[in-house]
Parts: structure tokens; C-alpha cells; sequence
């Protein structure tokens, strides 16, 4: 982002922090609080900042293939508990950011290879399938997460087009719209915490994320087992 370069604005890590925190909150009120509806919709800010960030993450990394295997093996891992913690009707998140992931891969390749407006064209159709394929695997979020994903990377220093982008597919994805649905239109808050990212990594570890997705999910299924 172009918007606040240097020590201003917020790093990478301090991002995925921010989503990590945003997605506590959600699973709190998924696992905990059911009927504080206030806590899923503060919640629909995290999957967009994983979106940008793992279309960051892509730009930056030293070895593609290594952030895919990571990513891979977690959503393997861990799908067993997330089947029995949170729904075994589709993935976690780890399968929507491989899946988002190689999608990006792919359609860089073909806007690298292929000239003008053709390598345009595939770049979009490499997309549009992986939205399709997200949606047959049930990936968590379907076709809506593998969306996000991609037009995070297409868009990444193009913040207005960014918005028009997301608006227009979470309206998609709410439709036909309806006071549960709409709350998913929350997620475009995220937009305001991504216009702040300075481009800069920030001191972290890369597998916070992984284990605290995992870690919060058993310890919040553990207290509604014992407390709830």
C-alpha cells in the first residue's frame, strides 16, 4: 500500500495480529456466545486480513513451495478437529489459503507468460476457476474466501479498485440479502486497517497464526464443554 510507507501505519505482523484478535472474537461468540450477534459481525474482519496477508505473504516469500507445504499440512492436520469443533460440512481456513494460494501462483504465471490482453483475460479465468474449485471442495468461506484471496493480490497497490472489488463480491456472496447474510458486509471494515499497512514486516514469528488458529479453537471448545 502506497498510503503509509515507513514507520507509520501498521506492519505485516501487526495485521495478522489484528485478524488473529478479530477472529478470537468470532469464535468466541460462535463457540461461547451464540446470541451476541454483535461478536460474529466484529468478526468478519478477519478473513479479509488473512486475504491481504496471504497475497502479501506470496509477494515476499523465498519459497513458494514451502508456504503452500505449510499451509497444506495444517489444513490436513487439523481438519479432524475442526470437523468436531466447529462443522464437518466444509475445510478450514488453512485449505482456503492453500487453495487461494496455488490460485495466485497459477495466474501470475499467466500474466507473466502471456502478452497483453490475453494473459489479462487467463489471469482472470485461472480466478474464476479457482472460485469454482473452492466452492466443490467447501473450502471454509466456498468461493467468496478464494475471491478475496485473489483480488487481494490483483488489487494489492490498488486500494479503491480493492474496495469496489470486495464490495461487489461480498454483496454476491450475501445474496439474496437478508439481516443474517448482510452481516457478512463488515468484512469490508477490514479495508480500513489494510489501508494503513506500511509495507513493512514488523518482528514476529511466521507460526504464530498457524498455532494460534489451531490453540484457540481447542481451548474455546474445552471451555464450552467444561463451563457451557
Amino acid at each position: 500500500m502506497k498510503a503509509c510507507q515507513g514507520k507509520c501505519g501498521l506492519s505485516a505482523t501487526a495485521l495478522k495480529y489484528l485478524a488473529c484478535l478479530f477472529m478470537l472474537i468470532d469464535h468466541i461468540g460462535l463457540l461461547l456466545f451464540p446470541q451476541i450477534v454483535v461478536l460474529r459481525d466484529i468478526g468478519r474482519l478477519a478473513f479479509p486480513l488473512f486475504a491481504f496477508m496471504l497475497a502479501n505473504g506470496y509477494r515476499h516469500t523465498s519459497n513458494y513451495w514451502h508456504y503452500l507445504l505449510r499451509l497444506s499440512l495444517f489444513a490436513a492436520g487439523f481438519q479432524w478437529f475442526f470437523a468436531r469443533i466447529v462443522s464437518p460440512n466444509y475445510l478450514n481456513i488453512f485449505a482456503t489459503m492453500a487453495v487461494g494460494l496455488i490460485a495466485i501462483r497459477l495466474g501470475d504465471e499467466a500474466r507473466k507468460r502471456l502478452e497483453g490482453n490475453y494473459g489479462q483475460v487467463v489471469c482472470l479465468a485461472v480466478g474464476v476457476l479457482f472460485c469454482i474449485i473452492g466452492e466443490l471442495m467447501q473450502v471454509d468461506y466456498y468461493w467468496y474466501g478464494i475471491a478475496l484471496i485473489y483480488t487481494a493480490w490483483l488489487f494489492f497497490d490498488k486500494l479503491p479498485a480493492l474496495a469496489i472489488a470486495w464490495f461487489l463480491l461480498t454483496l454476491a456472496f450475501a445474496w439474496p440479502i437478508n439481516l443474517l447474510r448482510m452481516s457478512q458486509i463488515f468484512a469490508l471494515l477490514a479495508l480500513v486497517p489494510i489501508s494503513w499497512y506500511n509495507g513493512q514486516r514488523g518482528q514476529g514469528n511466521r507460526w504464530f497464526f498457524y498455532i494460534f488458529y489451531c490453540a484457540h479453537l481447542i481451548i474455546l471448545y474445552l471451555i464450552k464443554l467444561w463451563w457451557f
